[in-house]
């Protein structure tokens, strides 16, 4: 593991981001990912990026915890965050600073920090031709329907 990643860090090593990353994960033909957007996507895990989809500058998509499927035609929003397992439908408009987390930290124990608990997954799905507005929170577990 450290050879993915350094100690205390959610951000995969360089040479993962630039030599592995893109034979293992799947991007689609016309799919745009701007420049300062930040992929921390590892090989453990799956990434797709549908045909002619975009990921706008100041995102960030983590895999690191679950699987992380992106559908054709769909636009990720300037400074939105999504940690896996998420699925996002074809044809999904995602507006600005939108945060979608499969992932929750346990908190159960007062004797134990949070940071220092298990974590609990749970898949979060958007299906197809969905809006979501800007500064939503979407949690583990949610699922929204087609059209809403």
């Amino acid at each position: 593991m450290w050879m993915m990643r350094p100690k205390r860090d959610p951000k995969p090593r360089y040479w993962m981001r630039v030599f592995l990353n893109p034979f293992v994960h799947k991007k689609g033909n016309g799919a745009i990912v701007r420049r300062m957007a930040r992929l921390d996507i590892f090989p453990y895990n799956k990434f797709s990026l549908g045909k002619e989809s975009i990921i706008e500058d100041f995102s960030v998509i983590n895999n690191g915890v679950g699987d992380v499927s992106i559908g054709g035609n769909t636009i990720i929003g300037i400074g939105c965050i999504i940690i896996g397992p998420v699925i996002i439908g074809s044809n999904v408009m995602l507006a600005q600073h939108i945060v979608m987390s499969g992932l929750n930290h346990g908190y159960e124990n007062v004797s134990i920090p949070p940071s220092q608990q298990d974590v609990d997954c749970k898949l979060i799905t958007v299906e197809e031709n969905v809006w979501i507005g800007a500064n939503a929170v979407i949690t583990a577990g949610v699922t929204i329907g087609k059209h809403m």
